[in-house]
């Protein structure tokens, strides 16, 4: 600028201040630039300048003024974990924002690195197991849907399915019915997570996994454990939401005792048009024909459904009709990682969510001016549900983009504390407020490629202090969402 803005009492007008774009920041001045000194150096330095795309970055700049903030930070952070194969526990993401330049982010992982060696860590691998005690994800979904749910007339039958809708799109585009089906199996047979028996071990009480033999799932028969046809009169397609509703809703989708908990529809129109191409082949679908994929809650989480998608691809496109082929002996399964899952010292987690839920009164609601019936306390909840979404302009969405860069802040830690601040006015002055979010919980790169139920609901309490100013409690809201991240 020329020139700083004023507002009439001769201060900087910050409002006219325009936003800042860190882009254009030259790298190289006239200050003296440190090269890397070290492998360690020189491997941090590369990840910075393919991030800022940038040729060189001096060695001690703070990465916050060449445009850093939190979600960056968080991204190096599982960088250098791959990269120099760490363990979360060895290293701090709170340490890389109150360290932030390539010299102190080397010492630091020098640190963790050390430290490593010192510890008996060791990879994961597979167990070769084929029975274990089930993930504590896995307890929760169980639990929750066979106690809570189960009993209640009103409940749908399956609380937990995650449905995937896809439409042929085109005339030109077609899928083999055939194909898709030796491509369901494929997926179902490499990843036994799908494949696998949920029930409770009389003799102890503890929710068991059974991952069944794949040759079993093979060999039984197509509407168990594969592909359903339904045939959707045209008469019939207005009403395609109640056909996929009805069968979402059906009682016998999934049996989690004997490892159905995936099932895949077809629904295609019949008769087909003239002009479509599986009017004279039976296997093609072809244009607003649609595959439902229901698969059950306790098995799968959102971030593997592009997993799935995309080894459902391949194996279309490679058409595997041999789906035992996909079966590899040393691959590290879901069950794996429940083991290990159970064995982790957990100790001083334990002890962080003790000291963040002290005193807190679970059963406690908050007082909103609802329009809404409310259930009492001795009511079933139903499990239905609705979303409220919130459309902000671009006026505010630049306002809240500026914001977040300027503070540092990740766009979900300023949401956060703006919904903390929501409550507070919504429930007339409500203090200590805990809100609920989930977490993707893969935090380990065994984990990344692996179909599975992952996530974790974390509570993120924060006691209000009245004094506070709204850039006081955002900064208060990023370090509890950074210790959170390390106990999650």
């Amino acid at each position: 600028l020329d020139k700083l803005p004023l507002n009439s009492n001769g201060k900087i007008d910050r409002k006219l201040l325009p936003p800042p774009h860190f882009s254009s920041i030259h790298l190289t001045n006239s200050v003296e630039q440190l090269i890397p000194t070290n492998d360690i150096e020189v491997n941090i330095h590369h990840i910075w300048c393919e991030i800022f795309k940038q040729n060189q970055i001096s060695t001690d700049t703070n990465i916050f003024t060449i445009g850093g903030h939190s979600l960056l930070i968080m991204q190096l952070f599982h960088q250098y974990k791959t990269n120099f194969h760490l363990e979360t526990s060895t290293l701090s993401i709170s340490n890389l924002f109150q360290h932030p330049t390539i010299i102190h982010h080397a010492q630091l992982i020098q640190q963790s690195i050390n430290t490593i060696h010192t510890l008996d860590d060791y990879p994961w691998s597979s167990l070769h197991l084929i029975q274990a005690k089930a993930s504590f994800a896995q307890e929760r979904i169980y639990l929750d849907e066979q106690i809570r749910f189960s009993s209640n007339k009103t409940t749908m039958n399956n609380m937990y399915v995650i449905p995937l809708l896809y439409r042929v799109s085109s005339m030109n585009d077609h899928v083999s019915i055939a194909r898709l089906y030796h491509a369901f199996q494929s997926v179902i047979t490499k990843h036994n997570i799908l494949r696998t028996a949920l029930y409770i071990d009389d003799t102890n009480g503890n929710i068991i996994q059974h991952c069944l033999d794949a040759n079993i799932i093979l060999n039984e028969d197509m509407k168990s454990y594969g592909l359903t046809i339904i045939n959707i009169h045209n008469d019939e397609h207005d009403h395609m939401d109640e056909v996929i509703v009805e069968i979402l809703n059906q009682a016998d989708l999934f049996d989690l005792s004997v490892g159905r908990a995936v099932r895949c529809h077809i629904l295609r129109h019949y008769p087909p048009s003239q002009d479509s191409i599986s009017y004279e082949n039976d296997d093609l679908l072809t244009e607003n024909d649609h595959i439902l994929i229901s698969i059950h809650h306790a098995m799968f989480d959102g971030a593997s459904t592009s997993i799935f998608l995309r080894d459902l691809s391949l194996a279309y496109q490679s058409d595997v009709s041999n789906a035992r082929s996909s079966i590899d002996e040393n691959s590290f399964y879901y069950i794996d990682y429940s083991v290990h899952e159970h064995i982790m010292d957990m100790s001083l987690s334990r002890e962080f969510w003790h000291s963040q839920l002290e005193r807190y009164n679970m059963e406690c609601s908050l007082s909103l001016p609802v329009d809404r019936q409310h259930l009492s306390t001795n009511q079933q909840r139903s499990g239905l549900a609705s979303i409220a979404e919130i459309i902000f302009n671009n006026e505010v969405c630049t306002s809240f983009l500026n914001y977040a860069s300027s503070h540092h802040l990740t766009l979900f830690q300023l949401g956060l504390s703006v919904f903390y601040v929501f409550l507070f006015k919504l429930s007339h002055g409500e203090t200590d407020l805990c809100i609920g979010s989930i977490n993707a919980n893969r935090y380990r790169s065994e984990l990344v490629n692996m179909i599975g139920m992952f996530v974790s609901t974390l509570p993120y309490r924060v006691e209000l202090d009245l004094h506070w100013s709204f850039d006081e409690l955002v900064q208060h809201v990023r370090e509890k969402c950074l210790s959170i991240l390390e106990h999650s």
